[in-house]
């Protein structure tokens, strides 16, 4: 990608079942992803002249907006290379890991580069291997080696919902070796083989909760990553504030000592390329002050990338509508003000009942711990309440939809909404305040929230239940909100309830019981002593 007519060089398509075939000078690559934004992709991807906002809000780059993802080039290009060289026949003796981590603090765009930058790439420059290469782009979540399961069998049928064959992937993936195993058995492996690039791989981390399905996870990853047959390779972005967590896991620290790659933050000529390029695309360019001051202010500022493409998100908007630049741009003190800017209208323009909503959705979409917040996290929609609400879908469409993206949309086997990046609750000053002020009732709820769907994965035992201590706590809760209590909380809460009354039924038989069998004998040993 040496230059800004290099984008342009492959050519973007999707199929009937959602799969991105993406065709390039050297190659093809299929991707098979869980992410879905259609008003966005009916953008063409050669376009030459785009009437829509070029900049991305909070959202990151996917595949088919490679046409606007500027100044990444060279680390694309490096990224390639190390590609590459893991079928090089010379490396590999070296490269016996087909296993590429990237670590970076969040806000680094990592998400980004993967999808925007180096799979477009792929495609550009094909590997060693094969013209043709299968990419399964996917997140841990709660579930790993389910969200594994589903996208392989996507891969492996063509279908988007697999439901059948992903129940049988998941019980392979059960064994340290499944992955393995089933690719030998896609069709096609040898001349299209797959790679998996495993997105936000800190969520095995902040969302899985099960030790030994991590485990499981990473060994059925790095088990293929190995395998001769080089049907497998593996990338993988983490944030690099979970180096720690890794250590669980030795093996795995020890690749990501030897392996990773530390992705560094934009220079001077890649931040304006960033700013510059996609105006000019768009054929409305930028004035030299306007970019110079948004480089100044991207200087030792956290979340610096995503504030500054919501930041150009805004400025463009509003030029468009006839604000002065100049004056635009003397309006802003800093990146994050914009950010709670533009949140504070999006939630200010809801009708009153809506934004009680809006409230309950974000503090939803928001995984906390004992230091009040610890990431954003998917949430199903049918999860988010105990009816199919169309205002609930309503309100999510309102904040997907609108070109900031401060809650994403993304389609697996079911309908997943997420707040788009971790800097919204770090600079929103009124989500900052629910979480404040709703933090135990929030984290009695991911409480709830987490015995219920276990409980449900293990076949409803009663062992799991909640005993009478833990449902005092939840009760006013459900006096209060439970109407925002999932279906399954419900069914959890209830059976729980039940339960308690059974027990406290027949612990009180078995005291009656005690108390005449005690009465019994005191009489017995009277009638003996007369």
């Amino acid at each position: 990608m040496s230059n800004m007519n290099d984008q342009f060089t492959v050519k973007i398509e999707r199929d009937a079942q959602g799969t991105l075939i993406i065709t390039g000078q050297q190659g093809q690559v299929q991707v098979i992803s869980a992410y879905n934004r259609t008003a966005i992709e009916t953008v063409p991807y050669d376009t030459t002249h785009l009437t829509i906002n070029p900049y991305h809000g909070l959202a990151a780059f996917q595949e088919f907006e490679a046409n606007r993802f500027f100044g990444r080039e060279q680390l694309t290009l490096k990224l390639w290379e190390k590609l590459a060289a893991f079928y090089q026949p010379t490396q590999q003796a070296k490269l016996s890991l087909r296993f590429l981590p990237l670590l970076a603090p969040s806000g680094m765009g990592k998400s980004s580069l993967l999808r925007a930058g180096l799979i477009p790439e792929l495609a550009r420059r094909g590997l060693p291997i094969a013209p043709k290469l299968r990419v399964a782009v996917l997140t841990p979540g709660v579930y790993p080696l389910q969200n594994l399961s589903f996208m392989l069998a996507r891969l492996a049928t063509q279908d988007i919902t697999p439901f059948a064959k992903a129940r049988i992937y998941i019980k392979e993936l059960s064994e340290r070796d499944g992955l393995r195993h089933i690719a030998a058995e896609l069709s096609e492996i040898k001349n299209s083989p797959v790679m998996l690039v495993i997105d936000q791989f800190e969520e095995l981390y902040t969302l899985c909760k099960e030790s030994f399905e991590r485990t499981l996870f990473i060994d059925n990853l790095l088990l293929a990553a190995a395998d001769k047959s080089l049907n497998i390779s593996v990338i993988t972005a983490m944030r690099s504030e979970f180096l720690t967590d890794a250590q669980t896991h030795p093996t795995l620290y020890q690749i990501l000592a030897k392996q990773a790659y530390i992705v560094p933050f934009m220079n001077v000529a890649e931040l304006r390329d960033s700013i510059i390029k996609p105006a000019q695309l768009a054929g409305i360019p930028w004035e030299m002050k306007t970019v110079q001051q948004l480089i100044e202010q991207t200087k030792g500022q956290k979340y610096a990338l995503p504030l500054l493409q919501l930041t150009l998100t805004y400025l463009w908007d509003m030029r468009q509508h006839g604000n002065n630049e100049t004056q635009l741009l003397e309006s802003i003190d800093s990146l994050a003000n914009v950010l709670e800017l533009i949140a504070q209208r999006l939630y200010n323009n809801l009708a009153d009942s809506e934004r009680k909503l809006a409230q309950y959705i974000f503090l939803k979409l928001i995984k906390l711990n004992d230091n009040l917040c610890q990431s954003h996290c998917s949430c199903k929609i049918a999860d988010l309440t105990s009816q199919a609400d169309d205002k609930v879908k309503e309100i999510l469409r309102y904040y997907a939809n609108h070109d900031s993206h401060l809650i994403t949309l993304s389609q697996t086997s079911q309908l997943t909404a997420t707040i788009t990046h971790e800097v919204l609750f770090h600079h929103w000053s009124t989500l900052k305040q629910w979480l404040l002020e709703y933090r135990e009732e929030q984290l009695l709820k991911q409480h709830l929230s987490h015995a219920a769907h276990t409980w449900e994965s293990l076949r409803r035992p009663t062992r799991l239940l909640w005993h009478s201590s833990d449902l005092a706590r939840v009760e006013p809760l459900y006096d209060k909100s439970r109407e925002e209590f999932t279906e399954l909380q419900l069914i959890f809460f209830h059976t729980s309830k039940r339960r308690q009354r059974y027990l406290r039924y027949r612990n009180r038989l078995f005291a009656i019981l005690c108390i005449g069998i005690g009465i019994l004998g005191l009489i017995l040993s009277i009638t003996q002593f007369r």
